[in-house]
């Protein structure tokens, strides 16, 4: 029996789904949340205490920035695992890379073979902006997965000739939910490849059906009806602010060269590490000469989706790399595509090998170190031990580790050798870094067992998810009634309502003063006397 036909699907699974536990699960609970994560995570909470599923709340306010879909997974994931941790917050965005790579996989395509697929599906996990969003709660790793899932759900369906609710209707659920996730900007990179796909075959009328007329009436009518339903709940504010943040992101005015150009810069280096040196096998003759007259055309037209999507975004004024995120299954494919057909070159072998064990090695040496300095527990002899069979396995055999998918493969294992290190030697020390956990420990050393805490218009700081439970916030308008106790509250609030005599006479007795890492100077009192 060939080679081909010893790897079927049922171990192409197991080795896609073994990189992405080795990739994205090792201490994704153990750093506190950074950016835009708590962000993520606290409407979600909300809604699990009773708040509206239609308009995500924040610090008790209608947080209208981004719609809701974000929201729902994270709320999702904490009512099944029954927990509200780091972990449960961010399992969605590590799920959604595991489904768009188990699609690539399962999803049979005219154009690529299971071999394909699965390198595909392997650069996609292990392409650098994947792991740190993948591992994150935040809304672009899901957002580019689902528009990865339709995508190649509608390339494969195209290469076998479907036509039809088999076609569109699929792509057309991913779609809008990515819609109700961050907005439109994922139409580009979908209908750049189905209009430049089906143009190149010379089909571009078949585009003009029922079934793909349904799927856009589909999409256009389930964001109309949320936003129709949350306005309901909400002011004129939400308009406002989410046409804002969509066309704020075009507005010449608002460039700032510095950022726009390094983001510019990192897009064909950082992002794409590691798999830069694939990129030019785009345009090999020997790739196309590999694929034949139809694949190879139907290459170029996705190859020039990919190249004008990602250069229409990178001219947006208000740039940044992840915004380019829907782009990246598109371009994961291509690279699986094309290094499946770059066969027999024994220099970019060579070139390659020697890269993964120089990487493999100094993985080594790191290790090491980390035993040394920072672990000598089980978790850190693991991870030594897997670099050390990793840069073995390689050295010891040049005939084996020939070949893209091969070399791939082994790419894969790096990747997973240093998410192991990261768990073994460097979480736990990290965390002498971390800002917002212990300002709730601190706060939660001041509250007394059933006490109620109190903030006083916490409105987006990320510190709020740390803070000692029950907890309850005041808003602008709102009494500082007898029964508040506990309060946080901006040093600048405190003198305010100190001067206005608003805390019914009562005296507000500074406990503890948030440190300067937390903006806006926040202090936590207690109300005693009457």
């Amino acid at each position: 029996m060939s080679e081909q036909r010893r790897f079927n699907k049922t171990k192409a699974l197991g080795l896609i789904v073994l990189i992405w536990a080795g990739v994205f699960l090792p201490a994704l609970g153990v750093r506190e949340f950074h950016g835009e994560e708590a962000t993520r995570a606290l409407p979600g909470i909300a809604m699990l205490e009773g708040a509206s599923y239609l308009v995500p709340t924040m610090g008790g306010e209608n947080y209208y920035r981004k719609p809701p879909v974000i929201n729902w997974l994270v709320a999702g994931s904490m009512y099944l695992t029954g927990q509200r941790t780091e972990l449960a917050a961010r399992l969605p965005s590590a799920v959604a890379v595991l489904a768009f790579a188990i699609t690539l996989v399962l999803k049979r395509s005219a154009w690529m073979d299971l071999r394909s697929r699965t390198l595909s599906a392997i650069v996609f996990m292990t392409m650098a902006i994947i792991i740190e969003k993948g591992r994150s709660i935040e809304i672009d790793a899901s957002y580019a997965c689902f528009t990865g899932i339709a995508i190649w759900w509608w390339l494969a369906q195209w290469s076998l000739g479907r036509r039809g609710w088999s076609l569109w209707a699929l792509p057309a659920i991913f779609i809008t939910v990515a819609m109700l996730e961050k907005g439109p900007l994922h139409l580009l990179p979908f209908y750049a490849t189905v209009i430049l796909v089906s143009g190149g075959s010379g089909q571009l009328r078949k585009l003009i059906s029922f079934p793909h007329l349904a799927g856009i009436c589909l999409l256009v009518g389930v964001f109309a009806g949320w936003a129709v339903l949350a306005r309901a709940e909400a002011t004129d504010e939400m308009s406002r602010t989410m046409a804002s943040q969509f066309w704020i992101r075009f507005d010449p005015r608002r460039i700032e060269w510095a950022p726009w150009l390094i983001h510019i810069a990192k897009m064909p280096t950082v992002v794409l590490l590691p798999w830069l040196v694939c990129i030019p096998m785009w345009w090999s003759k020997q790739v196309h000469v590999n694929l034949g007259p139809e694949r190879s055309k139907a290459f170029r037209s996705c190859r020039l989706a990919a190249v004008v999507s990602l250069l229409l975004l990178m001219a947006m004024p208000a740039f940044r790399t992840r915004y380019a995120l829907p782009v990246f299954p598109l371009v994961a494919i291509l690279i699986g595509w094309a290094a499946s057909n770059y066969v027999n070159s024994e220099s970019l072998d060579r070139l390659w090998r020697g890269g993964l064990c120089l990487g493999l090695l100094g993985a080594t040496v790191s290790a090491l170190v980390g035993l040394i300095w920072f672990s000598s527990g089980a978790a850190g002899f693991v991870a030594a031990g897997a670099t050390v069979f990793a840069l073995g396995s390689v050295a010891s055999s040049r005939r084996r580790y020939q070949g893209t998918y091969r070399l791939g493969v082994i790419t894969a294992v790096l990747a997973v050798v240093l998410v192991f290190q990261y768990a073994a030697f460097a979480a736990e020390p990290m965390k002498r870094f971390e800002r917002l956990r212990p300002v709730g420990e601190r706060v939660a050393e001041f509250i007394p067992p059933g006490k109620r805490l109190y903030v006083l218009r916490p409105r987006r700081h990320s510190f709020v998810y740390y803070l000692p439970r029950p907890n309850q916030f005041i808003l602008p308008g709102d009494e500082i009634g007898e029964g508040v106790e506990y309060l946080i509250l901006r040093q600048a609030d405190l003198q305010t309502l100190r001067q206005g005599d608003l805390f019914d006479g009562r005296d507000p007795r500074v406990l503890y003063e948030f440190p300067e890492t937390i903006k806006e100077h926040f202090v936590l009192v207690q109300l005693v006397g009457s």
